[in-house]
This record gives C-alpha cells, structure tokens and sequence, in this order.
C-alpha cells in the first residue's frame, strides 16, 4: 500500500484507550527525545497493522490454487512493516 497517499478520518474509541495512548506517546517521548511521537502516529500505525495481519490471516486462508491477489506483494508488506517499526522506535 501506498503509504504516500494518507486520508483523514476520525474514530470514536472509549475513553480509557485514548488515556492509553497519550501514556504511551509521552512514555515514548521521554525515553526519545530526539523522535517526537504523537498520539495520531501511534494511531495510524496499529490500524496498518491490524489491517496487515488480517490481510496476512486471509492469503494464509486461501485455498492452494487460487492465485489471484488483490493484496500487496509480501515483499511489499515486509518493508511497509519495516518502515512502521521504524517509525514506532
């Protein structure tokens, strides 16, 4: 996925999560000074990443001949999940 072209939309999420992450951005950002990471980045990388390991769950399903993809190459998907791990450091 073309991480290049992002979209802005907004999630309603119960309030203890949203506590959860603002602790793990300024956790983050005392041990990191130098990398500041905000709420949205945190945000932003666990919904590529749910949606990378149900991608991975559904080619893991698939029937053996079926060959056909509409997903992105695993190569693809490896330095998407590279570039997250990245980010999230």
């Amino acid at each position: 996925m073309d991480k290049s072209k992002t979209l802005t939309f907004f999630i309603s999420i119960p309030e203890l999560y949203v506590d959860a992450i603002f602790k793990m951005a300024n956790a983050h950002n005392k041990r990191h000074p130098d990398r500041f990471l905000t709420v949205d980045e945190i945000l932003s990388d666990a919904v590529c990443q749910y949606v990378d390991r149900v991608e991975q769950m559904e080619i893991a399903l698939r029937p053996a001949n079926e060959h056909q993809t509409t997903y992105p190459k695993e190569e693809q998907m490896n330095e998407q999940k590279a570039n997250r791990t990245a980010i999230s450091e």
